[in-house]
């Protein structure tokens, strides 16, 4: 473990890298190599036998404590090392959710009220009471452990997990932490919203050992985690340091006179950018910064020739009101602009606009029900910067009901939290019969005229300012916010002329390929420096 403490700031040099540092530590803990094995120690078997009793008098005593049938494991009998084995967590704690409803709540409440959230309301009274390990059963949160002791009161999608006998709590928890979230990855339900079922933990395999054991991993870890702990302050004070040099390089872009002037500093940036960006972090920063100035109209130079941004939207207009004639879209109301939604300036030849002025926001497909189509669940749809995402294959008749509708080249943008904030932003290319259906966590963008370029929009959707305005708009409870149609329908976004559209995405692509690149190159270092950690 020393070369991990003595040496992480020469093999991982960011603060970002602690939570590897961490793993790492957790990972020794339950292969057993952090501490040694005492002949004095408890014999494991008469250990588990011993548990098998205090957990049938605990069921018999406590009324919410219950009896789960404890499948067997393909060879249990196989031993780590001396004294260690593997059970099922239903051998070794009691497992049950709350009851009560989020309404429950009482924000004068005496007592922790454990949702689903990562922070835990108030309850005025409390079911549950000693040391336990809770886990949200639904929601972006799942894979998350909060380890608590003293009296509570838990929602009916949390678990709440109770160690029988001498099993000692905090090794439960620290198992949790090693383990859960990466046991969860492929073991989740539901569409729209996810979540796990009681099988999930019932037939969790917990690495177990001697009653002693298990103090002496706990004590080492939270040791070794207080180490952890200054190590991360150190190296977040360096940090602050090489963000006030980005920050003063970003102002001094934003203070740019002229696209001429950004430019050379874009270039110096990008000659430099090892020195001034060296985590994937600060690289979106760079993706931001770009993405803002395109939107501002700093990017690229106005060309005096372009049509300017007025006769485009007179142009789709027209387009938009033969495409109503022939019933192809809906007619809908468009909200004037006031001078309050104005959020920057933009060069005179552009135009702000409602997004529903310019498209059609989650329109409908009518598809053949025999048709063969592409089948989008959020989990084929990579985050980030990019348009990347995968489908299966479905007749529409499977999916045309239930599901977001969209065709070849329509955009669609992520509205539920934290989807929503990750990017899952794309353009649908590539489609089965040019149709598909997916995910209800989506709006959907119709581009239906030519004088709209798509990947503009589409970055527009990837700002910083898109992601605030949506954050700052959010409707729903903690967990399950999302940005709703009204929101798309009247956001407001800038315009350029149509050929300056194009010239931005050439530009953005450009930048974009120079940083991914970058950043692969940080991949590897940070692949190399993790098996130079391994020795």
């Amino acid at each position: 473990m020393s070369i991990y403490l003595d040496e992480f700031e020469t093999l991982y040099g960011t603060s970002d890298n602690i939570k590897k540092l961490r793993n790492k530590i957790l990972e020794l803990a339950f292969q057993g190599k952090l501490t040694s094995y005492k002949e004095s120690d408890t014999n494991l078997d008469s250990y588990l036998d011993k548990l098998d009793r205090q957990r049938e008098s605990k069921i018999q005593e406590i009324k919410h404590y219950k009896k789960r049938n404890i499948q067997n494991i393909k060879n249990e009998s196989q031993k780590k090392s001396k004294n260690w084995s593997f059970t099922r967590l239903s051998r070794v704690a009691n497992i049950v959710t709350g009851s009560k409803n989020a309404n429950y709540a009482d924000d004068h409440g005496k007592y922790h009220f454990f949702t689903c959230a990562k922070k835990p309301k108030r309850s005025k009274d409390y079911s549950f009471e000693g040391e336990s390990i809770l886990l949200p059963g639904n929601g972006a949160n799942v894979g998350y452990v909060t380890y608590y002791n003293g009296k509570f009161e838990a929602y009916q999608r949390t678990y709440v997990v109770q160690p029988y006998g001498d099993i000692n709590s905090k090794y439960l928890y620290y198992h949790f932490k090693y383990n859960w979230e990466k046991y969860n990855l492929n073991k989740q339900y539901g569409s729209a919203t996810n979540y796990i079922k009681m099988k999930n933990l019932t037939n969790y395999i917990i690495d177990i050992t001697s009653p002693e054991e298990q103090k002496r991993i706990v004590n080492k870890i939270e040791k070794l985690m207080k180490e952890a702990d200054k190590l991360e302050s150190k190296l977040e004070k360096k940090e602050k340091i090489s963000q006030k040099l980005s920050e003063s390089i970003v102002d001094a872009i934003k203070d740019s006179q002229n696209v001429e002037e950004i430019k050379e500093k874009i270039k110096f940036i990008i000659e430099n950018f090892d020195v001034i960006f060296k985590t994937s972090k600060s690289m979106d920063e760079m993706r931001n910064i770009v993405l803002q100035l395109a939107i501002e109209g700093k990017l690229v130079p106005q060309d005096e020739s372009d049509m300017p941004s007025f006769k485009l939207i007179k142009k789709i207009k027209k387009e938009k009101e033969k495409l109503i004639k022939e019933g192809k879209i809906k007619k809908n109301h468009v909200n004037k602009i006031k001078g309050n939604e104005i959020p920057f300036a933009i060069p005179n030849n552009w135009k702000w606009v409602r997004l529903n002025q310019i498209t059609e926001v989650n329109p409908r497909n009518s598809v053949n029900d025999e048709k063969e189509v592409s089948f989008v669940p959020m989990t084929l749809i990579e985050d980030g910067y990019g348009s990347y995402f995968d489908f299966e294959i479905k007749n529409w008749k499977e999916i045309k009901k239930g599901y977001t509708h969209f065709a070849e080249n329509d955009i669609g943008v992520a509205k539920i939290t934290p989807c929503f904030q990750n990017r899952k932003s794309l353009i649908f290319k590539g489609l089965k019969s040019g149709f598909g259906a997916g995910t209800t966590e989506l709006h959907i963008i119709r581009v239906f005229s030519n004088n709209i370029n798509r990947k503009y929009l589409l970055y527009l959707f990837k700002t910083e300012w898109f992601i605030k305005k949506g954050i700052s708009n959010f409707s729903g409870t903690a967990g399950q916010q999302r940005i709703n149609t009204t929101f798309m329908k009247n956001l407001v976004i800038p315009l350029p002329p149509i050929k300056e559209q194009k010239r931005i995405v050439k530009k953005i692509d450009s930048i974009m390929g120079i940083i991914d690149k970058l950043e692969v190159e940080l991949e590897k270092r940070e692949d190399l420096v993790g098996k130079l950690g391994a020795i």
